[in-house]
């Protein structure tokens, strides 16, 4: 077996079948290859991956952003969400104690939307009426466990 480079970790399936890695592991497992897989599903979620119709990006508002392993799954299912509904998804890391209700348009205003994980109530409050404030102007959304403002 071959390890190709990819350009998505999630081409990895379709190169081992091209390599019939499938075929091999059911022979090691004595289990019958009655049929080809039906890979159609799992083509169409990759082409999505690759071609997506739309972009956003979302910034990741959180205390560990510079440990980017921290925020993979998050930053993951935000991937996978978009894929489903034919969108790349951009996450951005933003670090939390650096915004200020001064700096909050500088440094969020591009973003489609704002994520804060378990935000503190007192990071949230330091900055919601900057963020409320740029929600109105720029029509970007913010959440963090829940609302941090209500959409107008």
């Amino acid at each position: 077996m071959e390890s190709i480079d990819v350009p998505t970790i999630y081409e990895v399936p379709q190169k081992m079948h091209e390599q019939h890695l499938d075929e091999v592991v059911l022979h090691k497992l004595n289990l019958p290859a009655e049929k080809e897989p039906d890979m159609a599903a799992w083509n169409a979620l990759v082409d999505k991956i690759k071609h997506p119709a739309k972009k956003i990006e979302i910034a990741l508002v959180g205390k560990y952003t510079e440990l980017p392993d921290a925020y993979k799954s998050i930053c993951e299912s935000f991937v996978h969400a978009g894929a489903v509904n034919d969108c790349k998804v951009k996450c951005a890391m933003s670090i939390q104690r650096r915004l200020q209700p001064e700096n909050v348009a500088e440094k969020l205003g591009r973003m489609s939307v704002s994520w804060w994980p378990r935000a503190s109530a007192t990071a949230v409050s330091k900055v919601r009426s900057s963020l409320c404030a740029m929600h109105v102007r720029t029509t970007s959304r913010s959440w963090e466990s829940a609302s941090v403002c209500s959409a107008p």
